[in-house]
């Protein structure tokens, strides 16, 4: 009868553990992001109270047509980062600090053409039939990309009242080093290929210079905690 007793007790006991495991959250959440980055998705692990892991990737392509330097610019800018973040809640708000790591293959190129039939490259202007194909590429030389930034919001999180619909915004920077610049023109005036190909070497240096080792992140995002 003991037994009996204790088995029907336990049988009764059961839809209370039940019910109390389904209102707990299963420590996941993800957003979407929208930040000087490119348009991001992230997946966010609650490891405690305290601590978030978060994999975080981001693109975006930006086409210009500017006037820069004298001269017309047609180019193309691809974006593409991938990293891993920890965000820590010091405080029981959505204040955070975040530190983390990119891969990082921001990259791009451009086609340079006369403005009003003349070019500049490196320090001298050049005529439209003394040179063509002026061409600029341009890729990082370090892939791996140290994160640290400043935020709100909770991507995830092991508090029941904090499930469902979430906005987080973060503010930090990139550091992405420095980059590595071709810059090709064909030469069609022999008089002035010897000073062409030193200008070319200088322009090449020109735009390596003018690219920022710190990269400013911006991120707003609208995500759900699960």
């Amino acid at each position: 009868m003991k037994f009996k007793a204790l088995f029907f007790s336990a049988f009764l006991s059961l839809p209370t553990f039940a019910a109390d495991d389904t209102s707990a959250p299963n420590d996941w959440g993800a957003a979407a992001r929208l930040s000087t980055l490119g348009l991001g998705l992230d997946i966010a692990y609650a490891i405690n109270p305290n601590w978030n892991a978060r994999f975080n990737i981001n693109t975006i392509e930006i086409n210009k047509d500017e006037i820069s330097n004298g001269a017309h610019w047609d180019s193309t800018s691809k974006m593409l980062t991938a990293g891993l973040l920890a965000d820590y809640h010091p405080f029981d708000n959505g204040f955070k600090v975040t530190a983390g790591a990119y891969y990082n293959d921001n990259h791009g190129d451009g086609t340079a053409q006369p403005v009003d039939g003349t070019i500049k490259i490196g320090k001298n202007y050049y005529k439209a039939n003394q040179v063509s194909n002026s061409h600029a590429t341009g890729s990082l030389n370090n892939k791996f990309s140290p994160y640290l930034g400043v935020g709100y919001g909770y991507s995830a999180s092991k508090d029941p009242a904090r499930s469902g619909l979430s906005f987080t915004a973060d503010l930090g920077v990139m550091y992405q080093g420095s980059a590595n610049v071709t810059y090709s023109a064909t030469c069609l005036d022999a008089s002035v290929c010897g000073q062409l190909q030193s200008d070319v070497t200088h322009e090449a240096q020109r735009i390596a210079d003018d690219h920022k080792n710190f990269y400013p992140v911006v991120s707003i995002g609208v995500g759900y905690r699960f």
